[in-house]
């Protein structure tokens, strides 16, 4: 009856510690390869003005990929920031910013001036760089464990392309960090992969 106690309490105090640790909030950290694991995106309320912002400075780095890296609105300053990766880019933004300037790869549009403050960051990634690493990763057939990656898109506020994998795979981390190196990408880990097909 006695281990029969010890083992009830030890199952409830174990059940206990499960139960806070998924209280927790999710928390970055380096793996072993040196990849950042990141957690899931929160949906944040930005003001309008912002977003218009924010959606044409992606504009601008898609016409001027060598130049500018991905564009974030920053939901905690109201800035927008804005990555240059040399003079030329600096130069794109501050045109944009005095007086507004018309796209060159699509039909002809017009830029409007942002009408929110913008921030200019140097950055070592340029938006061209980092669609080539989103666009080029899939299928991901050659990696050990590739099947574990399931969505690649922009993290715009770390000016990096983020690895949805639905398992934690050293092995694939290694492969991906030698790969891309330990700047450029992000991963995040979601067991709970989108179902496909019918």
């Amino acid at each position: 009856m006695h281990s029969f106690r010890v083992a009830l309490l030890g199952a409830l105090v174990v059940a206990s510690a499960l139960s806070a640790c998924s209280l927790f909030p999710c928390t970055e950290r380096r793996h072993d390869s040196g990849l950042l694991l990141v957690c899931a995106e929160r949906v944040r309320d930005i003001p309008e003005n912002l977003k218009a912002a924010a959606s044409d400075a992606w504009s601008l780095a898609e016409d001027h990929p060598d130049a500018l890296g991905f564009p974030w609105a920053n939901p905690d300053t109201g800035e927008l920031e804005m990555r240059v990766i040399d003079s030329s880019g600096e130069a794109v933004v501050r045109d944009w910013v005095a007086r507004g300037v018309a796209r060159t790869t699509t039909k002809p549009a017009q830029l409007a001036r942002p009408s929110v403050a913008v921030k200019i960051v140097t950055s070592e990634r340029s938006f061209r760089q980092l669609l080539e690493i989103q666009n080029g990763s899939l299928p991901a057939n050659a990696l050990p464990d590739g099947d574990a990656i399931y969505e690649v898109g922009p993290d715009v506020e770390r000016n990096a392309i983020v690895f949805t994998i639905d398992r934690l795979s050293d092995s694939l981390l290694r492969a991906l960090a030698t790969r891309y190196g330990t700047s450029a990408i992000v991963i995040r880990v979601a067991p709970d992969r989108p179902q496909t097909g019918f």
